[in-house]
């Protein structure tokens, strides 16, 4: 079911990076942005006219991440059932099977990027066999798995962060709560957690570059409403917390690395915007 969302959601991906006006629309974009170092002077007008374009696209997007979140979490909660009663009943099994793979791991880490691969049968069935078996005692990560090919797109990066940036004000962080996502408005039926999680698994499938230039748009973004809320001594903005909050729960994950996000998002904006 995972793989079905994934395809359809890659497949609507395609069409918009076909889409001569999609194309015009993100040429324009990348040229405001530049790289994403410098701030955007007026960002509530300039963004809101960035992310008009896909209102109507946006609630189908919500609807699969939500679809693929609730997924995962139910893998990762038969997981930790799975891994538990294997080190219950089988300790030994779910020990071999840990230095096993920890072994194959360092194995591979330590050839060089360059080196021939070894596509013989005895190694296929190794890595095959070995698969079955960690997903048999819950020894797996669903988030970090890749479950379909994708292809490379220059702008691939920029249409995952204005969906991401669409969606947002949907919702806002709770503090009561964790700082979970809640729905913005009472009785929308949006869960944030499930979102997260399906945003992240998208993200997953594709290049690290594109995750990185996510993170990068989304630091520009939080820069451009800070120094621009100081400068004009006005606020924020619901969406930059809902923003920060984001991120935090990307890095609980795994989805993102600390120095990724210290590169991009200075921590004068995570202070300015950290509400709890």
């Amino acid at each position: 079911m995972i793989v079905r969302e994934l395809q359809s959601l890659q497949r609507t991906l395609d069409d918009l990076l076909r889409d001569k006006t999609w194309i015009a629309h993100y040429q324009a974009l990348a040229k405001a942005i530049g790289m994403g170092q410098s701030s955007i002077a007026q960002p509530a007008k300039f963004y809101t006219q960035a992310t008009s374009k896909g209102a109507k696209l946006w609630p189908f997007m919500l609807e699969t991440f939500q679809k693929i979140g609730q997924l995962q979490l139910l893998r990762r909660q038969l997981a930790y059932e799975l891994r538990t009663v294997s080190r219950f009943d089988s300790k030994h099994l779910v020990a071999a099977l840990e230095t096993l793979n920890e072994a194959v791991l360092t194995d591979i880490k330590s050839k060089p990027l360059d080196a021939p691969r070894d596509d013989g049968k005895e190694q296929s069935f190794l890595m095959y066999e070995l698969a079955e078996y960690l997903q048999w005692t819950g020894l797996t990560e669903p988030l970090s798995q890749i479950y379909v090919g994708t292809r490379k797109d220059s702008y691939l990066g920029l249409a995952m962060f204005l969906s991401f940036l669409g969606i947002c004000n949907t919702f806002i962080p709770a503090p009561n709560l964790g700082n979970t996502l809640v729905p913005r408005r009472r009785y929308d039926p949006v869960d944030g957690t499930p979102f997260l999680v399906g945003f992240v698994t998208v993200m997953k499938q594709f290049h690290a570059d594109d995750t990185r230039q996510v993170v990068q748009l989304i630091g520009q973004y939080l820069r451009s409403v800070v120094e621009t809320a100081k400068a004009t001594n006005g606020d924020f903005g619901p969406d930059a917390a809902t923003l920060v909050v984001s991120l935090q729960w990307m890095l609980l994950y795994g989805a993102i690395s600390k120095d990724v996000v210290a590169s991009y998002v200075p921590g004068y904006v995570i202070r300015a915007l950290q509400t709890v």
